[in-house]
């Protein structure tokens, strides 16, 4: 099992944006993936290492934010798997158990982005 805990407060994954046929994501996004995928990077080496790929998984997200704005639990969890793509896991898609949870209270002392996962063999 490996835990990873995420900081800062998530906001949910946008649609990509088309410009000159070309897709791409606002700058805010791919700079908070750059700072989890960091985060996870380290945590994942401290544990011993990524699921290999073709790993089947089950990953539980526990999502707090700081703030009461709605967001769709599924663009939440999204915006953290794509930072933890290629860290924990070769690709999201290995994922057949995919949970999220948002807890009701608000809290910025808790890590709002964890996930726990485990292999399913």
């Amino acid at each position: 099992m490996l835990h990873i805990w995420l900081s800062g407060d998530p906001r949910p994954a946008p649609r990509p944006r088309v410009s000159n046929r070309r897709a791409y994501y606002p700058a805010w996004y791919e700079a908070q993936k750059a700072a989890w995928a960091l985060e996870a990077q380290q945590q994942v080496s401290e544990s011993g290492g990524a699921f290999s790929n073709g790993e089947r998984l089950a990953v539980l997200f526990k999502i707090r934010r700081a703030t009461h704005r709605t967001a769709d639990c599924d663009n939440l969890s999204k915006a953290v798997a794509d930072a933890i793509n290629g860290v924990g896991w070769h690709d999201d898609a290995q994922i057949d158990d995919w949970r999220v949870v948002l807890p009701g209270t608000v809290s910025t002392r808790m890590c709002p982005g964890y996930c726990r996962l485990r292999g399913i063999t």
